[in-house]
C-alpha cells in the first residue's frame, strides 16, 4: 500500500467531501466521497500537479475529469464516491 501523498490537494470548503491522494510512479490517484446524506453539489479540487491534464474516473468509464492549472470540478450526490486517476506527463 502506498502512503498518503504530500500533494496539497484541497476541495471546496463546506462541501462535505473527504479525500485521499496517493501517488504510484507517474500516476496520481484521488479518492473522494461525499458525507452529506441530502445534498448534491459541484465541488472543485485544487492542488494537483500542473503537469496532469485529462484523467479517468475509474469505475465510471468512459467518464473523464480534466484538470487545468492543477484544478478540476465534479458533481457529487449524497454518499457518492469517485476515484480519479491522472498521469503526470
Amino acid at each position: 500500500m502506498q502512503p498518503d501523498s504530500k500533494l496539497p490537494v484541497t476541495v471546496t470548503a463546506g462541501a462535505g467531501i473527504e479525500l485521499c491522494v496517493r501517488e504510484v510512479g507517474r500516476e496520481v490517484y484521488l479518492l473522494a466521497g461525499c458525507r452529506d446524506p441530502q445534498k448534491t453539489s459541484q465541488v472543485e479540487f485544487r492542488g494537483l500537479p500542473a503537469d496532469v491534464g485529462e484523467g479517468e474516473v475509474l469505475y465510471e468509464s468512459p467518464r473523464k475529469a480534466v484538470a487545468k492549472g492543477g484544478a478540476f470540478r465534479d458533481w457529487f450526490g449524497p454518499f457518492e464516491v469517485h476515484v480519479y486517476r491522472f498521469t503526470r506527463r
